[in-house]
């Protein structure tokens, strides 16, 4: 754990990370705040509380993630590419549907929990193949079982507190155990990878600037704002 903390500390802006983790508490909270009224409402019209419990979620680990990637510091070149960037949002998104959609309608609470924490960690990794760099990823596998299980083990424990206590505190304590099931997972993830520069891979053609996926971001962020209202 120091070592990711000093890793952290190291390689990254700690002002990104911060307003990473502050866009990770507000989707986590909004959206457990919907599936709390998905769970009030009839079966028939459950559907669209879920779809934006789930966009809120997925955006918001895809935003988290993509926002700490612009927080790591590095002399190299960064892009990203924009095909494998869209397919990990849409794959949270629609993972994080599914997780919510086996808690509410099919009374399967830890299998649902359990799909949206597999979902963390997963679209990390798939996030790290939109990287676009001259270097070599150099991985350490038991940092990166540690992320998948601190990716999992907060997730579970965000839904238990959110479905112990209805009120605002178990949102509230949800939506920070959710924060640190996704800044937690994407940090021990990062501290897994070290980047050696390579400058006879090839640089790809087609990749997103940092300020344009920056853009996206930010969007991602109005909408969370206006499902909110």
């Amino acid at each position: 754990m120091l070592d990711v903390i000093g890793r952290t500390a190291g390689q990254h802006d700690l002002r990104l990370v911060l307003l990473a983790a502050l866009l990770c508490f507000f989707s986590g909270f909004t959206a457990i705040n919907m599936i709390g009224r998905t769970r009030a409402a009839q079966a028939g019209s459950r559907w669209p509380w879920l779809g934006g419990a789930g966009f809120l979620t997925g955006s918001g680990i895809w935003a988290t993630h993509f926002v700490m990637v612009l927080a790591y510091k590095t002399p190299l070149a960064i892009g990203f590419d924009p095909y494998v960037t869209g397919l990990s949002a849409l794959f949270a998104i629609a993972l994080s549907v599914g997780g919510y959609w086996l808690t509410v309608s099919r009374s399967r609470p830890l299998l649902g929990s359990l799909v949206v924490g597999v979902t963390i960690g997963a679209m990390h990794y798939i996030g790290e193949m939109a990287v676009d760099i001259q270097a070599r990823a150099i991985w350490l596998p038991a940092y990166v079982a540690v992320s998948l299980i601190m990716g999992v083990g907060f997730t579970l424990l965000a839904m238990f507190l959110a479905r112990r206590d209805p009120s605002w505190r178990g949102v509230l304590a949800g939506a920070l155990a959710f924060t640190l099931a996704v800044t937690g997972s994407h940090l021990t993830g990062m501290a897994a990878v070290t980047y050696q520069p390579d400058p006879l891979l090839p640089v790809h053609a087609v990749i997103v600037e940092p300020f344009i996926l920056a853009t996206a971001i930010a969007a991602v962020a109005f909408s969370a704002v206006a499902l909110l209202s």
